[in-house]
Parts: structure tokens; C-alpha cells; sequence
């Protein structure tokens, strides 16, 4: 599975393959996958073309979280081949900067998301209160900042903090903005319930057999260790891999038993999984498994003589 088709299967996780949206991604690629079992952290490497405009990735990042909320937390990288200065989408992807800073100390964090950058040319000013915060924010925090918007896809900039005259009179402005900036985050947050609710009113009137676990053969312990799809180079004995599954195919054998197939991707990779069914109750429930799932499988590595490849 190439790097585009990786990118575009995502998308179709996530539900953001729209003609709309998926114009933002036409030659978007899915680098690679960084995945940290132990503190279950996926961060996602992308290559775009250009910066996404703030409404698109607003939508691309909730739909990520969500979409692996209960397999690992989420972090993107974004590259860009040709990145734009949006003076407007840099003021816009300031809170998501800020939130990626975290260890930061009170203070700071307040003095720096109770404003709103100014652009000037291709530099960013910030305001501080007085020489030590300036020096702290310029020598600890500008490299930062210049960083985190360089993940988001954005050219490097450089990063001016001067000092404000009448620091008291900007209070009012500075809460102004916080309000702003509150009132947008719960419109997103509304209108995410709102697509949520019509999620959940789906699967109701589709009833509840995709709530319930799919589970075919020997459980698998919730502690089971996982290895990434890309580490698998040779035929093994048992081992357990996840991810999504974006294709499925049961056939019914001439021996009366059902084989399922399965295409599945953790985006390091790709694999085929395959398993036969014990009795009546195993081809049923094969059935069900569809295409857009995320399964945890187990078992040997063998070399699949017929399609020459491992599975």
C-alpha cells in the first residue's frame, strides 16, 4: 500500500471523502505512522501541498481524534510542499499552536492565548509585559512557536515580542478576545454534538448489532502485546496486529465452511487476514464484519502460495 492510497484510506475512515473536502487532499500523501505502544501515542505524518485552509483542518484533526479515541491518542505532523502565507489562517491556527506547547507555565500561556498575533509581512509580533517575559518568550518560546506552526504546514517565520505601552488599557481587549475565541471553540463543539447525535440516531435506526463486539474464535486479552504491520517480514508463529479494515470478502467453501478475508492497515503497512469458520454461528457472524471496522487479530504468519505474499 503506497503513501496516497494509505492517505486516501484514512480519509475514508474518518468520513472526510467528500468532493468538498477531499480537494484540500488530491495529492496528499500518508508519510508514515509513528506508533508508541507503551504510551499508545499514533502520530500521523503528512505530506500536502499546501497549507489547509483552518475550517478543513479543524475538521480533519476532531474527526482523527475521534475516529481513534479508544485505540491511541492522536498527534499530526503535517509537511508541505508549498506553503502559503494566509496572514488570517495563521491568527486562526493560533489556539491549536498554543495547545501544543505544553509544558508551559501558567502565566506565559495566559499572556500568549489572551492575544491575537499580528502579521507583518512574513513575521509574527507578540505583545509582553516586561523585559523578563520578553526575554523568557524570545530566547524559550519564539523557536517554539515557529516549530509547532511549521508542524501544522506553515513556512518558517520569525517570531518579534515587544513590549506594550499601557499594558492595563489592553485588558479589556485581551479578555474581548478570550471571549471571541470561547464562543467560536463552543460553536465548533456544537456543531461536532450535532454530527455526533446524527450518528448515533444512524446506528439506532440501523439497530445494535455494530455496537456489540465482534469477536470470532479464542478472545483476545485487552494486555495482548501488538507488533505494527511494517515489522512483519517473515512467516511466524503467532502474533497480534490491529487496524482498519478496508476491504472484506466471505466465500462459502465446497466443504460447507466460510472463509473470510480481510484487508486490514494500521498505516505502517497493510496485511491480509484470513480465517475459516467452526460451524453455522462463525459463517453468520462473518457476515457482519464490514468494510470501515477496526479489529484486533491474532495468529501464525504464513506464506500465501496462491498470492505469493504473507498473511
Amino acid at each position: 500500500m503506497d503513501a496516497k492510497v494509505k492517505m486516501l484510506t484514512l480519509l475514508q475512515q474518518i468520513g472526510m471523502s467528500d468532493d468538498q473536502t477531499i480537494i484540500h487532499f488530491q495529492h496528499a500523501t500518508l508519510e508514515r505512522v509513528d506508533i508508541h505502544r507503551k504510551s499508545r501515542i499514533w502520530q500521523f505524518n503528512i505530506q500536502l501541498e499546501k497549507t489547509l485552509p483552518l475550517q478543513v483542518f479543524q475538521l480533519f484533526q476532531h474527526k482523527l481524534k475521534e475516529a481513534f479515541k479508544s485505540i491511541a491518542t492522536i498527534r499530526l505532523k503535517i509537511s508541505t510542499s508549498s506553503p502559503e502565507w494566509n496572514p488570517d489562517n495563521v491568527v486562526g491556527y493560533w489556539p491549536y499552536v498554543i495547545e501544543e506547547m505544553r509544558d508551559m507555565s501558567p502565566p506565559i500561556r495566559e499572556r500568549l492565548i489572551g492575544q491575537q498575533p499580528v502579521m507583518i509581512g512574513e513575521k509574527m509580533r507578540l505583545e509582553c509585559t516586561n523585559d523578563f517575559e520578553q526575554q523568557t518568550l524570545k530566547s524559550k518560546y519564539g523557536p517554539l512557536i515557529s516549530e509547532v506552526y511549521g508542524s501544522f504546514g506553515f513556512p518558517t517565520m520569525a517570531i518579534e515580542f515587544t513590549i506594550s505601552e499601557g499594558a492595563e488599557n489592553n485588558e479589556a481587549e485581551r479578555l474581548a478576545f478570550i471571549a471571541q475565541k470561547e464562543a467560536e471553540e463552543e460553536a465548533f463543539a456544537r456543531n461536532a454534538l450535532a454530527n455526533l447525535q446524527k450518528l448515533e440516531a444512524s446506528k439506532k435506526e440501523n439497530g445494535d448489532a455494530g455496537n456489540r463486539p465482534f469477536v470470532l474464535g479464542v478472545p483476545i486479552k485487552p494486555d495482548e502485546p501488538i507488533i505494527g504491520i511494517q515489522t512483519i517480514q517473515d512467516e511466524e508463529r503467532r502474533v497480534t496486529i490491529e487496524g482498519y479494515v478496508f476491504d472484506t470478502e466471505v466465500r462459502e467453501l465446497r466443504s460447507g465452511r466460510s472463509l473470510i478475508t480481510i484487508k486490514v492497515t494500521d498505516y505502517t503497512d497493510s496485511i491480509l487476514v484470513k480465517m475459516f469458520s467452526r460451524d453455522n454461528e462463525d459463517a453468520e457472524l462473518m457476515k457482519t464484519l464490514k468494510k470501515g471496522s477496526w479489529v484486533r487479530a491474532r495468529g501464525s504468519i504464513q506464506n500465501d502460495t496462491f498470492v505469493r505474499i504473507l498473511l
